[in-house]
């Protein structure tokens, strides 16, 4: 995963950027990083995944 400071970046990289993804993502085939992992996450939306060792505590304290 990269993070960037927008503030680290002269004025309009961000708007520059968005474009840039925008006009990416307008091509065939093309993914941006991640991008499949949120559509699943958003599609199961209903759900939440634990870690099973936090199962296992929740299992042994509710009796």
């Amino acid at each position: 995963m990269l993070l960037f400071n927008p503030a680290f970046f002269p004025p309009g990289y961000l708007q520059h950027s968005e474009q840039l993804f925008s006009a990416m993502l307008a091509q065939p085939g093309v993914r941006l990083p991640g991008e499949r992992r949120r559509e699943v996450a958003r599609q199961n939306s209903d759900t939440l995944l634990l870690p099973g060792a936090l199962v296992e505590q929740l299992r042994i304290r509710a009796g």
